[in-house]
């Protein structure tokens, strides 16, 4: 799996699909979103890039440090 630009997805904790196609990537450093198909695609074929989109503390997060330790690793809410 191609890295972020700073490097957080060193140590990614949890990986969760939803319903649209997305996966969501919890680490210490904050949550990212992905493109399912890209992530795919960038496994199977050796794709150098991947975008993502990046939450933290300027999206309102008052704590970054995701990184589990319980089981299930994140929850779904309806809606």
């Amino acid at each position: 799996m191609p890295l972020d630009k700073n490097r957080y997805l060193l140590y990614p904790h949890c990986f969760v699909p939803d319903e649209e196609g997305y996966c969501w990537i919890s680490t210490n450093r904050g949550l990212f979103k992905s493109s399912l198909p890209e992530l795919i695609d960038a496994f199977e074929h050796n794709s150098p890039s991947v975008y993502y989109h990046y939450f933290g503390k300027k999206d309102g997060m008052e704590m970054t440090e995701l990184n589990g330790g319980c089981t299930p690793c994140a929850l779904r809410l309806k809606g």
